[in-house]
């Protein structure tokens, strides 16, 4: 064989290759970039989904018709259920954006790319302490506007300068490259009931929670994120940078309240809820007084908030909170509430939705308190 004939043999082979892994990329759509149809049995779980949240959920929420946002962290995505019959009875569609290990700023950039660009009506935005926690010795940041790369406008409605590079190499890279081609025959060949996926509202379904579960009891799922939660709050955290201004966070809680209103934008801030492992170790790590600080800055930045806001607070002792848990190797089915003690179960987030729309959809506020605010 020739040089030429070589080359162009090199050539064909490698541009059919090349058209083969883009196409099953695109169909695939492991990562949820293209918005592809989903197939029972081929695609319809994204079994590659978990390392790939943020990515998708920078593109899944502008190809719906969204009213309603749910913001916040995983508690968020794992908990609250965008198909909630008081959404349906109201004729909203809701879309779950929660964002597992985004801080503060994250979670409200994402919220605000979708609110610039879609007639949102109403954001329920999840308020976690821990998120507000810093390095008790560390310096305040300069200040500067909130951005993340992958999204198209920054935290005050400006164009994101570095926002064409990460779509272009995000998108090049869900269609062409061998992670995504790998992650497309995983897709395609671990369809299950027990797999990681999210499903079209931004939901996860915890299916991959409940298989664990379902081989470990859900002791070992407790042990797990104790261990987990038990090194995070090994240094000492605070509320405050060193010179004792209070974390930027809060400063970002405001402005994005200020926005909202000035979108006409209502929103119900809510605090989440922990079960009582969690509050044991805050207790051990001398974190509630700062608990007990953090609850009323907020109530404090509620209050004077423009706009119309409502705070909940299900971060207060209930029953639901204190359900045993069963030792780690204890074959035994899922708690009622709690999948571990920082993740609430779909059961618990549906009984929040049910007393934050309790006056519009005729439920009962059986869980968590109004926190009176006058705007």
């Amino acid at each position: 064989m020739n040089a030429r004939r070589y080359l162009t043999w090199f050539i064909a082979i490698f541009v059919a290759l090349s058209a083969i892994t883009v196409t099953v990329n695109i169909i695939v759509d492991p990562y949820l970039v293209f918005g592809s149809p989903r197939m029972d049995g081929f695609n319809q779980v994204k079994t590659k989904i978990n390392e790939y949240v943020r990515t998708a959920k920078a593109f899944e929420p502008f190809r719906y018709r969204t009213d309603v946002l749910l913001a916040g962290n995983s508690r968020i995505e794992i908990g609250l259920d965008p198909d909630h019959a008081c959404f349906t009875q109201l004729g909203l569609h809701a879309y779950n954006l929660g964002i597992p290990g985004a801080g503060v700023e994250q979670q409200m950039n994402y919220v605000l790319n979708v609110v610039y660009a879609q007639p949102v009506q109403r954001v329920f935005l999840s308020v976690d302490f821990v998120d507000f926690l810093v390095d008790g010795d560390s310096v305040a940041p300069p200040e500067s506007v909130v951005t993340t790369r992958i999204l198209p406008l920054r935290f005050d409605g400006t164009d994101n300068p570095d926002f064409i590079w990460p779509k272009v190499r995000t998108q090049f890279q869900a269609m062409f490259s061998l992670n995504a081609l790998t992650s497309s025959a995983q897709t395609v060949l671990l369809q299950g009931p027990h797999r990681p996926d999210r499903l079209a509202n931004g939901l996860n379904p915890a299916q991959d929670f409940a298989y664990v579960t379902s081989i470990e009891g859900p002791g070992a799922l407790f042990a797990q994120k104790m261990a987990s939660l038990r090194e995070r709050f090994a240094s000492p955290l605070s509320l405050h940078y060193r010179d004792r201004t209070l974390t930027r966070s809060f400063t970002e809680f405001s402005h994005f309240l200020e926005i909202l209103a000035d979108k006409n934008v209502e929103v119900v801030v809510f605090t989440n809820p922990f079960h009582a492992r969690f509050w044991d170790l805050l207790s051990e790590r001398g974190l509630l007084d700062a608990h007990v600080d953090w609850l009323g800055e907020i109530e404090r930045r509620v209050l004077v908030a423009p706009g119309s806001v409502t705070l909940w607070d299900f971060s207060g002792d209930s029953e639901f909170l204190h359900e045993s848990v069963p030792a780690p190797g204890i074959e035994a089915p899922p708690l009622n509430w709690f999948w571990e003690p920082s993740h609430y179960r779909k059961s618990l987030g549906n009984k929040m939705l049910e007393s934050m729309f309790a006056t519009e959809c005729g439920g009962e506020a059986s869980f968590g308190r109004q926190v009176e605010v006058q705007n």
